[in-house]
């Protein structure tokens, strides 16, 4: 099989500030499969070196030395999998379409999870979403004043609707003591969980935290960005949920082979990508097995203009249905050649 590739930049409407520093700009590289048969399949690699990733420049320079051609040596693509994660997920993508091209998954709307702005802006913009039909919110932490954050966590607990819940993000932010002091200023309240309140490595002290105070459950979004990761916290095993950014995460087989194996509860949540990598989260999220599916993380295209690499219709619920490769090639026209 051979493959072109091309890049993209996204504006962020706002610079996004997190734990991991401030995110002025999405960038990744879609690529473009074409098979012996004149089938054409898409892939994107959405690169996240704050989790462990390749860089963008790095993708970049391993596509070139690859020179348009797909090793018909499978061991060539694993070989992907160490340094290059995203680039594994990026083919994986590619080939996943050529199978499900011109079909329907049969699988009503995901409800689907909104990324509240920092501060006090995050009061004023959860009603408005609530107005627009999200049930689902989620804040992040740790990356200002802790007087203000406290202040801010408070008045959301206040106004929640009752038919509505809120997570709390910390991207790792936080020492054990912090984030038991967080534990524990949320007790009582109704917070759907604790998001990765310490670093990846942590992953000990999070399970000894998450046995201390019960009625807080801790999720892991960092600690399990590879699927190899994935696959050591579930032989452990977690009892919590799992955020995976499943265009971040390497090999589809081995991460269905870890599905399958643990049935764990995951989170699918985005990585800010394009409607190449968003339609490769929503099929892998819809058909998951597990019977208590959470809301996707997928509230975040407000974030950005319209710039035309975005073809869903987001909402605070996200249809379930199938691209196919020609309503891509709108997204892949507007990217100029590298």
């Amino acid at each position: 099989m051979k493959f072109e590739f091309r890049t993209y930049r996204r504006r962020f409407k706002q610079p996004m500030v997190t734990a991991h520093g401030t995110w002025k700009y999405r960038e990744g590289v879609i690529i473009r499969v074409e098979d012996a048969d004149g089938r054409v399949g898409f892939g994107e690699c959405a690169p996240l070196p704050h989790f462990g990733t390749e860089t963008l420049d790095q993708a970049v320079q391993r596509l070139k030395d690859l020179d348009g051609r797909i090793p018909a040596d499978e061991s060539v693509l694993d070989a992907l999998e160490v340094e290059f994660p995203c680039l594994r997920s990026a083919f994986d993508m590619a080939f996943m379409s050529f199978e499900s091209a011109g079909s329907f998954i049969q699988q009503s709307s995901l409800a689907v999870t909104v990324l509240l702005p920092n501060n006090f802006a995050a009061i004023e913009s959860m009603a408005s979403f609530y107005e627009m039909g999200y049930r689902h919110f989620k804040w992040k932490v740790g990356n200002g004043e802790p007087v203000i954050e406290n202040a801010v966590f408070l008045q959301l607990m206040r106004l929640l609707p009752e038919d509505a819940d809120l997570r709390i993000d910390a991207n790792g932010a936080f020492d054990r003591d912090v984030a038991r002091q967080w534990l524990r200023f949320m007790e009582g309240h109704r917070v759907a969980w604790f998001e990765q309140p310490m670093s990846a490595v942590s992953v000990t002290e999070m399970s000894l935290l998450a046995k201390e105070f019960l009625r807080t459950p801790i999720a892991l979004d960092e600690s399990v960005c590879r699927v190899k990761d994935l696959a050591i916290v579930c032989e452990r095993p977690w009892r919590g949920y799992l955020v995976v950014k499943p265009t971040i995460m390497g090999s589809r087989k081995a991460f269905l082979n870890v599905r399958e194996h643990y049935k764990p509860k995951l989170v699918y949540s985005t990585s800010f990508e394009t409607s190449i990598g968003l339609q490769y989260l929503i099929q892998l999220a819809a058909t998951d097995p597990h019977p208590n599916r959470s809301p996707l993380g997928l509230g975040g295209e407000h974030l950005f203009s319209r710039d035309g690499l975005c073809i869903h219709e987001f909402g605070a619920k996200m249809g379930v249905w199938s691209f196919s490769s020609e309503d891509f090639e709108s997204v892949w026209s507007q990217l100029a050649p590298v």
